[in-house]
């Protein structure tokens, strides 16, 4: 190993292109990685929001992860308000609830939220990005978006060993007017082997041609 990357004889170029691209994204990589995690247990939160004072949003995913991409803060101390219902920071002085940081690039900030609500937050299941954040760090790269973007309501039922599910209007990307009958998709009877986080549910939807 030298200079922290390592080199070995590798008889497939395909596999030597992935391991070296892995590498340079390791040092290069122009994004900070943010953790959000809960206190006491570790265990990762998503949907939190971290807010610039110039009102810019960041919201965790399934993971737990944010992507901080923001050219202008790089290297600069910031603060961020932390927003996450049922999770909270202590307030300082004047009642904000953040934090200050500075972020830097291939760099990795950790925070620890407290729950303030009895249910513990484990992650979204349906919608787009579960894993967005994660995935513009190079992470959860086996991860695979269905094309939904969003579901209304759900209904369930158990069928021939499987457990359906019905949904109301679905937002796709193509355009404003998703599907406004009705969208399915099944999942074994037990679709989660554990309720802990990361939730990582796969739907198999009904589709056609143009799905």
């Amino acid at each position: 190993m030298r200079g922290g990357v390592m080199i070995a004889r590798l008889r497939s170029p395909a596999v030597a292109g992935m391991f070296l691209a892995g590498a340079w994204w390791v040092q290069s990589s122009p994004l900070c990685r943010i953790e959000i995690v809960e206190k006491g247990s570790g265990w990762p939160v998503p949907l939190v929001e971290l807010r610039t004072t110039h009102q810019v949003r960041f919201v965790s995913d399934n993971a737990g992860v944010i992507a901080f991409d923001l050219p202008e803060l790089m290297g600069r101390e910031t603060w961020f308000d932390v927003i996450g219902h049922g999770y909270e920071v202590t307030a300082d002085g004047f009642g904000y609830r953040g934090v200050r940081w500075v972020p830097q690039r291939g760099r990795t900030l950790r925070l620890e939220v407290t729950r303030t609500s009895v249910a513990r937050r484990l992650g979204r299941i349906t919608g787009a990005g579960l894993f967005a954040e994660s995935q513009k760090l190079g992470e959860r790269r086996r991860w695979r978006e269905s094309g939904v973007l969003g579901c209304d309501s759900v209904q369930n039922a158990v069928h021939r060993g499987r457990l359906f599910w019905l949904w109301g209007d679905t937002t796709l990307a193509r355009y404003p007017l998703g599907i406004f009958h009705c969208t399915g998709a099944t999942t074994p009877v037990q679709p989660l082997k554990r309720f802990e986080p990361p939730v990582e549910l796969v739907f198999e939807y009904f589709t056609d041609t143009n799905r």
